[in-house]
């Protein structure tokens, strides 16, 4: 069959050609220069005795002429008994059915299809037309087109390739053109085009350079799109190649893999860091006692420029936001570390050093975070200096063991007074402040032959081994050298501490004191009988501190007030494990010159109450809509009670329908999966995983192993109803407080956090 589209048959016989064994044919055919000569084919169907008309071309034009007439003739080869051919002229009429054109486009035309762009132009930035390599870009280029069915139509970008990837063969499956790129969009393997078309101005501009590396493919493949309103709605493309200008790339940092270092890298959680996370590039470790100028043996920063420029390097400073703006055990370094970019001094270019030393301290902060970019030095005229994105390299410091050290007022001393009238074995205020930062125990020495002086060399109290001589006048001031050692470090501290005479002044009398509170005081208790003493002098009132305790964590579970009332200061009271907390106090009368201090000590009892049954969580975290009739696992909550009672685990009744919790008691299953959990997490840095580890850290140190219980938690379908991650008022955001329910012989509840994961709502 001739090819084309069949789009109409009519009758047309020849009697020679239907009789069985016939050999006559008929030839159809268009006259030259009738309407539809181009357009359409002719040709007789001797089974049907029919004539055939196919289209073969797309030039009918409706708009153009909506019917015409065609002339064509009919011809046989003389029949059976091949005699002079027939034949006749005849005419019939096409009546065209109007169908939708896509729009046409008259601009740009075939002289302006070539545009041009910096590589890295700002989005809204107009393409301009390409007049050749190296010269200025012509004027701002924009699409123009029209309707023929006179329907509203809008202009779009939703085609990109690169010249690489539209000029290779048909059939390679990496080519690219209008239908592989949107293929490949709605995929996800490619993104969408970096330029875009005004709607209704057809202005062509930058969206997103991203995508854009002159490197790479210094041409690239634009298709605007033209698409009606018809019914259907069809489109037009036009085809714009679009060369892009060379400018300056930015450095890119990259990691140092230097093997002798490799030991040092850790891997860690990401830091967010004024709202954006980042991942430690690097790690290298220092002693904490490092002074300017040290250098990590064989760290050397790296990075990599496109356009072949030097490149040096920089600590971005002002960005972290101070140690506080971080989490606990981290630092900022960026005003203690500097980058070298030349060999001045001995040093390596790329090499990181200490720019202040004596900042640095194992036992609070141990990592030291701060944050590296690199800067090109451009070799092209023009160009200005780019820098890469800040990466983080956290320094790990390694413990030193250091001398103790003093807290000392403002102007490095540390003052004490003596009255005139204090007799020998008197007490010369508290006891003085060294302290050890590895936390051991310091060893005090007093220098030199002191006939005055004496010092407690266990506890630091300064006393008077004799009264003051005679000679001794108001105002006087004796300094004094001592030793502080932790049984391996010391140092000797010349005129640390200064003594001033002041004028008489007895310090208060006071006795040993003692109290009782219940385990179960919440923060904030008041208990036992109001602290008592009596002022060394008339006229005088007597305050109350608490300077130290036994166990060291006394003082962080008990206070009391100046006028001498104790109450509990934290929830950390706990018969099973402390019994009895002794505290070293003093009563100071109200001398404003030099207060006298007078030590004693207050045992504290604590007494057993029943305890709650304790929970905490390992991270609970739901989708906040659950489908119907499913039941998913929430997570797990470890639970225990310290009175060893017997006790369950569940929600209130009114949201049973809602969530369950389940008892999974095994202590062996308990014990392995809270141990997997803070194995899990113990590189997270973020403030949440910091707070629920050190709820399941200070739990364990409550409750023996075999006495945890594990319960899983459930949430069916009706819990959909309570959870909302976009609720705005839930704290944290994204949360939802579950209520749990503890029954040992009462029942109490408390709340467990669970973090809500975004759905798809309808």
């Amino acid at each position: 069959e001739s090819d084309g589209v069949v789009v109409a048959r009519f009758p047309l016989v020849d009697e020679d050609t239907i009789a069985a064994g016939s050999n006559d044919s008929v030839t159809l055919s268009i006259v030259p220069g009738s309407p539809g000569y181009d357009e359409l084919t002719m040709a007789h169907d001797p089974r049907t005795q029919e004539a055939v008309i196919r289209a073969t071309s797309v030039n009918l034009d409706f708009e153009a002429s909506p019917s015409f007439i065609v002339q064509y003739t009919a011809t046989d080869a003389g029949g059976n008994a091949r005699a002079p051919p027939k034949g006749f002229t005849a005419n019939f009429t096409v009546q065209l059915i109007n169908i939708n054109d896509p729009p046409t486009f008259t601009h740009p035309n075939a002289s302006a299809i070539e545009l041009t762009i910096g590589e890295h132009a700002a989005a809204g930035t107009p393409l301009r037309r390409y007049t050749g390599d190296g010269q200025a870009p012509g004027v701002a280029e924009y699409a123009v087109a029209y309707d023929p069915e006179g329907n509203s139509f809008a202009f779009d970008v939703d085609a990109f390739c690169t010249m690489s990837e539209a000029s290779l063969p048909v059939g390679d499956p990496a080519r690219c053109d209008v239908a592989a790129s949107r293929q490949r969009q709605a995929e996800g393997t490619q993104g969408v085009p970096p330029f875009t078309a005004h709607p209704t101005l057809g202005n062509l501009t930058m969206r997103d350079n991203s995508m854009l590396d002159f490197e790479t493919d210094q041409v690239v493949m634009l298709y605007v799109r033209a698409r009606d309103t018809g019914i259907p709605p069809v489109s037009q493309h036009l085809t714009v190649r679009v060369h892009l200008i060379d400018e300056n790339d930015a450095p890119v940092m990259t990691c140092p893999t230097d093997t002798a270092e490799g030991k040092h890298a850790a891997t860690l959680a990401p830091l967010t860091i004024a709202g954006k996370p980042f991942r430690a590039c690097r790690t290298f470790q220092m002693p904490e006692t490092s002074i300017a100028g040290y250098r990590s043996p064989g760290f050397l920063l790296a990075a990599t420029d496109e356009d072949n420029n030097q490149v040096e390097f920089q600590v971005v400073t002002g960005m972290i936001g101070g140690d506080e703006a971080l989490p606990a055990g981290y630092a900022d370094g960026s005003e203690l570390f500097e980058a070298k970019n030349s060999m001045a001094g001995g040093y390596v270019p790329g090499e990181l050093a200490v720019k202040v030393g004596g900042k640095f301290d194992f036992e609070t902060r141990p990592n030291v975070v701060l944050l590296l970019r690199a800067y090109d030095l451009p070799s092209k005229p023009g160009w200005t200096s780019n820098m890469s994105e800040p990466v983080l390299v956290v320094v790990e410091l390694t413990d030193v063991d250091e001398a103790p050290q003093w807290r000392t007022d403002a102007d490095g001393k540390v003052h004490r007074f003596v009255s005139t009238n204090f007799e020998a074995g008197a007490h010369i205020g508290k006891v003085l402040p060294a302290f050890d930062p590895e936390g051991a125990s310091v060893i005090f020495t007093l220098e030199g032959s002191s006939t005055l002086f004496e010092v407690d060399s266990a506890t630091g109290q300064l006393s008077l081994k004799t009264a003051l001589p005679g000679t001794a006048a108001i105002g006087d001031t004796f300094e004094l050298d001592l030793t502080v050692s932790d049984g391996e470090k010391e140092q000797r501290f010349n005129g640390i501490v200064v003594v001033k005479v002041v004028p008489p002044n007895n310090p208060p009398v006071v006795a040993d004191q003692s109290a009782t509170v219940a385990e179960n005081s919440p923060a904030g208790t008041l208990f036992g009988d109001v602290l008592t003493a009596t002022s060394g002098d008339a006229g005088q009132t007597v305050s109350f501190e608490i300077e130290s305790s036994v166990p060291a964590w006394g003082v962080d579970a008990i206070q009391v007030s100046p006028a001498g009332q104790l109450s509990v200061k934290a929830d950390m009271l706990d018969f099973e494990n402390t019994t009895t907390i002794v505290l070293s106090a003093y009563a100071v009368d109200s001398d404003q010159a030099a207060p006298a201090y007078s030590p004693f000590t207050i045992t504290v009892t604590v007494s057993d109450a029943d305890d709650m049954p304790e929970c905490v969580s390992g991270g609970l975290v739901v989708s906040e809509t659950v489908r119907f009739n499913d039941t998913v696992r929430v997570g797990d909550i470890f639970c225990a009670d310290q009175d060893l009672d017997s006790f369950t685990v569940g929600v209130p009744a009114s949201l049973a329908n809602a969530f369950s919790v389940t008892d999974e008691t095994e202590p062996r299953f308990a014990n392995n999966s809270i141990n997997a959990w803070l194995n899990s997490t113990s590189n997270n840095t973020d403030p949440a995983s910091l707070e629920l580890r050190s709820a399941v850290l200070d739990f364990l140190v409550r409750h023996q192993a075999t006495d945890v219980r594990r319960f899983a938690v459930f949430a069916f379908d009706q819990a959909t109803d309570l959870m909302d991650y976009e609720n705005k008022s839930s704290v944290p955001l994204h949360s939802y407080h579950l209520p749990i329910e503890r029954r040992d012989a009462l029942t109490r509840q408390a709340d467990v956090l669970v973090m809500l994961e975004d759905a798809n709502e309808p």
